[in-house]
């Protein structure tokens, strides 16, 4: 099966994963890819591979890639912080930089509480790596 990367054509086997089609490229990366465009559609390294797919990946040296980066980090928080907290809400306001924002309601933003989210968030994240 034939996919193009780069502009150049490539032989590949059927049934592969974006992940393990690129893997050495992924693994050689200078930053670290975190998705791609297929096709010309934002898609996860997850994605299965159709005949005659473009494939360009996506790390976070890119304007593209550090928005997934950051909209992840946003749902992984919002997410963790909604187990912790079902009846509360988290609104982010805004980024600045590298920092953001974020305000909740009823809630003491204490040592503990970031602690908490914290370790929720680390969880996560070690759910997803495995």
């Amino acid at each position: 099966m034939n996919i193009k990367y780069k502009g150049r054509t490539r032989k590949i086997e059927r049934g592969l994963t974006v992940r393990e089609a690129l893997a050495e490229e992924i693994k050689n990366s200078e930053y670290e890819v975190i998705g791609c465009l297929y096709n010309n559609d934002y898609r996860n390294l997850e994605t299965q591979i159709e005949e005659g797919a473009n494939i360009e990946l996506i790390d976070i040296s890119s304007k593209e890639g550090m928005k997934i980066y950051v909209r992840t980090i946003v749902y992984i928080m919002g997410k963790a912080f909604e187990s912790l907290y079902p009846k509360e809400k988290l609104m982010v306001e805004y980024q600045l930089g590298n920092a953001m924002y974020c305000k909740c309601d009823n809630i003491k933003i204490t040592k503990e509480f970031t602690e908490k989210l914290k370790q929720k968030c680390k969880k996560s994240l070690k759910k997803i790596y495995q």
